[in-house]
């Protein structure tokens, strides 16, 4: 997964240069941290996806969850805790969860379908690329069911222009 990651990260920094690119995005404002998302399909179904965390309120919990796909992460701007741990094999999350403090440049994969993880930022939002594998079977696309929509277009280009600056191409 880190080899695809690598390759999402390439592809994100030639799309965002392209114009003709074909962009989708999402915006997850059902639960807690609220993301904003642009990806694109990569070359063997994978998603590399720039993906926005927003700070969470005091006093809000962030929501635990695992991922329906494999995934792997590479923190671009900005620092968050994470807390991270194994559920159980009916597809419970875990009595123990440990935290850790994940700072520019690292990359961390998920690929274990019963791994879960929260993630919480520190002070301000985070940017990440993130690569998208094939789904888990038997693995939920999603624990809530809220339809989700496209970003509006003010925050998809501005999602766009601070992805376009973390890669150095200051417009």
């Amino acid at each position: 997964m880190l080899e695809q990651l690598e390759l999402a990260d390439n592809t994100i920094e030639h799309c965002l240069s392209d114009p003709t690119t074909q962009w989708f995005s999402m915006l997850v404002d059902d639960v807690l941290p609220n993301v904003e998302r642009i990806w694109v399909r990569m070359e063997g179904g994978h998603l590399a996806v720039v993906h926005r965390i927003l700070p969470v309120p005091k006093g809000t919990t962030p929501l635990l969850h695992r991922h329906r796909r494999p995934t792997g992460f590479l923190l671009k701007d900005g620092a968050y805790w994470e807390g991270r741990g194994i559920g159980t094999p009916d597809g419970l999350p875990p009595s123990v969860v440990e935290r850790h403090l994940c700072l520019p440049g690292e990359r961390r994969v998920m690929i274990r379908p019963d791994a879960w993880h929260w993630v919480c930022p520190v002070r301000h939002s985070v940017m990440s690329v993130n690569v998208f594998g094939h789904g888990h079977p038997g693995v939920p696309e999603r624990t809530t069911f809220q339809e989700l929509s496209a970003l509006p277009p003010d925050r998809f280009a501005r999602l766009v222009r601070d992805a376009r600056m973390i890669y150095g191409m200051i417009d």
